[in-house]
């Protein structure tokens, strides 16, 4: 049973990575041709509209998929229940955010914002409905399906995005095609049930599940507060054009935490919670977790800053000459977000989701200090204020995780240092050439910061830190034996 667990929870980590490149590639091709023809007011109505419908989506889900994955065993009787109890409130939100559309216009003076809410919104009932089937999934550890229909679905997503935006659709390209691709899931979904729910209700056999999944809930409001708080206080401080700004430079930035981070995200729950009452083995997960994905992502966020100029200005245009320091500022705040999106879901797959909330909380008061007393400066002001109280949020995380885990500073630290160390060589390198060679053209700068600054971090892992880089290569060659 434990190579067997071992086997799904690398080849979950081998799929996700394989499709996750695909669709990183796709991804930033996409950005590149949509920002292009679409301009900072449509990405201000997307941003606008999705602090509202990701809200909505979060609280009619009320949390049930995790309680589902977390709990000892499910029956078909008790999918059915929680199946039908989330249709029945998606639909009942959906009709919630549909008339409060014209209030949330009114209030921004957005006309716009009334059909995109709408459309938009489906989401909400479609994720719902999705809920049970994806649990089951999950508590199978079916980590290949779950990768190859992701996959699929970002394919659509990108190609109708692309088709609508070159064909004059503005703001629509981005809300159709989200919504489609959330449809392609859902359909995917129903039909690999090995079961289709029945038309038993009984609440009484699932309240253990709604009450861990409603502190899973509060958890996931706060993290969602805390993930888009910038976002509501440029809309409403600042102006839909510096909001587009923001969506842009957020795009850019969190492309390795959307991505990169998502993998770890969505194993690390399904993978602890299988081994909660193991706290030895829990913890060993957790920091071979933790060091693989501070390894992948802390190289990406660096290197996107030193290249932002260059990206910005080749690929964008003028238009979005804007985002450079912003999307500099949320690179290196997103080096601590992923941490903080890794562990609150390790504490949660352990059975304590009430750290989670506690750390959500605490953040979710001081961050958005932070930005506001930095929002007099623009855009730049409200990031640097993000990026100065993250530290201080993150020391009490590590705090929870090592109470929870019993873990020793130490051993934290070790998954932490590595690749800080690797990034910061980056950041030197790049600097570096803007220094020495202040008059290189954009592309030729370019193409010497991106293979110097490949050379420099391998270069030092391969000096300093072999044993880790063959330790990950023997992992994953064990999958196929």
């Amino acid at each position: 049973m434990v190579e067997n667990y071992r086997k799904k929870v690398l080849g979950g980590f081998a799929w996700e990575a394989g499709t996750k490149v695909f669709v990183q590639i796709l991804s930033w091709i996409s950005t590149i041709l949509v920002a292009r023809v679409l301009s900072p007011d449509d990405y201000g109505l997307v941003l606008i509209s999705g602090i509202f419908t990701g809200l909505v989506g979060m609280i009619a889900g009320l949390g049930v998929s995790s309680g589902m994955v977390q709990r000892d065993s499910v029956s078909h009787e008790d999918a059915s229940t929680v199946f039908w109890l989330s249709v029945i409130l998606g639909s009942f939100f959906y009709a919630l955010l549909f008339s409060a559309s014209g209030f949330i216009a009114d209030f921004y003076s957005e006309p716009d914002l009334i059909a995109i809410i709408r459309v938009a919104g489906l989401v909400v009932v479609l994720s719902c409905v999705n809920i049970v089937p994806h649990a089951l999934m999950m508590r199978e550890l079916q980590f290949r399906f779950e990768a190859i229909t992701d996959m699929f679905s970002k394919f659509i997503l990108i190609t109708i995005t692309i088709i609508m935006a070159y064909s004059g659709y503005g703001y629509w390209s981005l809300i159709t095609s989200t919504v489609v691709s959330q449809a392609f899931i859902l359909v995917v979904y129903l039909m690999a049930l090995k079961r289709r729910p029945s038309l038993h209700f009984n609440f009484s056999k699932v309240v253990d599940v709604i009450r861990f999944g409603l502190t899973v809930l509060m958890s996931r409001l706060l993290m969602w507060w805390n993930g888009s708080s910038a976002g509501t206080i440029v809309s409403v401080m600042l102006d839909k054009v510096v909001a587009g700004h923001l969506q842009m430079a957020s795009t850019l930035a969190t492309i390795p935490l959307s991505k990169i981070g998502e993998i770890f995200d969505k194993i690390a729950f399904p993978s602890i919670a299988a081994i909660k009452g193991d706290k030895q083995r829990a913890k060993e997960v957790f920091l071979l977790m933790h060091q693989y994905l501070l390894l992948i992502t802390v190289p990406m966020f660096v290197g996107i800053a030193v290249i932002s100029k260059e990206i910005v200005t080749l690929f964008l245009g003028e238009q979005w000459l804007p985002i450079i320091i912003p999307l500099q500022i949320l690179c290196f705040s997103n080096i601590v977000r992923v941490s903080n999106q890794l562990v609150p879901r390790v504490l949660e797959g352990i059975g304590q989701p009430k750290a989670s909330v506690w750390f959500q909380l605490l953040m979710g008061i001081v961050c958005p200090i932070g930005m506001l007393i930095g929002s007099p400066h623009g855009l730049t002001g409200v990031l640097t204020g993000w990026l100065v109280t993250l530290p201080l949020i993150y020391i009490f995380l590590v705090r929870l995780a090592q109470r929870s885990l019993q873990l020793t500073y130490l051993e934290f630290f070790a998954t932490v240092w590595p690749p800080l160390l690797g990034g910061t060589l980056i950041l030197i390198t790049g600097m570096s050439v803007d220094f020495l060679l202040p008059d290189l053209n954009v592309i030729t700068a370019l193409w010497a910061k991106i293979p110097l600054c490949i050379f420099v971090f391998i270069g030092f892992y391969f000096l300093f830190r072999r044993s880790q880089i063959t330790q990950i290569i023997e992992q994953f060659k064990s999958i196929k034996k």
